[in-house]
């Protein structure tokens, strides 16, 4: 029973460690954009991507995090969430 335990108060201490980072990243990005939402340039930045790596992640549907789109056609405009940028970097960005 006590390894079930140690295992328990394990897991909740990577979820918080995780649950840190993610409001550091939260904070960082509110502060710095003075914005709930990023555009695709602020991503890529934040990514290290281009906005043609991007726009390409958009056609196929997957790659970047989750977006509203505003509009319809082809010059609608594309706007990331911070909270949906914050889980998508935690994701797929490891931290040491």
């Amino acid at each position: 029973m006590k390894s079930d335990s140690r295992m328990n108060k394990g897991a909740h201490r990577a979820t918080n460690t995780i649950g840190y980072f993610n409001e550091i990243i939260y904070e960082r990005l509110l502060t710095q954009y003075k914005k709930s939402v990023l555009d695709k340039k602020e991503l890529s930045q934040e990514l290290g991507i281009s906005v043609s790596t991007i726009n390409n992640y958009i056609a196929k549907g997957a790659g970047i995090p989750e977006y509203i789109k505003i509009g319809i056609g082809i010059n609608s405009r594309v706007l990331f969430p911070i909270e949906n940028v914050v889980a998508y970097m935690s994701n797929t960005i490891k931290i040491a």
